[in-house]
């Protein structure tokens, strides 16, 4: 029973310390990173995508889910 817990305690602890440094480290770029902004968004959609990514995408998981399929199975 303590094998199965051992990969999640090891990512657990890797995450951990992946965090800590991430924390330690501080903001700012990387020095081989640039500050390039994004492109401004051409449509709706993908101004939707980068304000809100998590609800377009639940939004967009239940649209297809109720949507009628383009095939049917007979």
């Amino acid at each position: 029973m303590t094998w199965i817990f051992s990969p999640f305690a090891a990512l657990s602890v890797a995450l951990a310390a992946y965090g800590l440094n991430r924390a330690l480290r501080g903001p700012g770029l990387q020095p081989e990173m640039s500050a390039i902004p994004l492109a401004p968004a051409r449509t709706l959609g993908e101004r939707a995508w980068r304000d809100e990514p998590v609800q377009t995408f639940v939004w967009q998981l239940q649209a297809a889910r109720y949507s009628e399929p383009p095939f049917s199975r007979s």
